[in-house]
């Protein structure tokens, strides 16, 4: 029993250790994401309010991509899920920001 209780600290270890990397460099590029989805918002509208334009992206970035990052984080660190799934979040910032460049660029 005490055997299995330290194997189980060792595994939730390794998980935690394989997670951590996935997790900075998708924290680093949240910046970037942030960037590809706020720009094209903020050239269509451009003569709208600024609070406004950042509101329009930064509420569902709180309400999308904070959450996704965290349960991929609490997944990757439990074992449940591979270490990638904290990129989930940036992947669908690339969409949402994709989306928006080829509405700007149609305009």
């Amino acid at each position: 029993q005490t055997e299995a209780r330290v194997l189980t600290s060792i595994e939730e270890h390794l998980y935690r250790l394989r997670t951590e990397p996935s997790r900075r460099w998708a924290n680093g590029f949240s910046c970037l994401c942030f960037m590809i989805v706020g720009a094209p918002v903020a050239i269509r509208r451009r003569n709208s309010d600024l609070l406004t334009s950042f509101f329009i992206v930064f509420v569902p970035i709180l309400v999308v991509y904070y959450p996704l990052l965290i349960f991929g984080i609490g997944a990757a660190k439990d074992g449940l899920l591979p270490p990638q799934i904290v990129w989930l979040g940036n992947l669908i910032l690339l969409i949402w920001g994709a989306f928006e460049l080829r509405r700007v660029m149609r305009h």
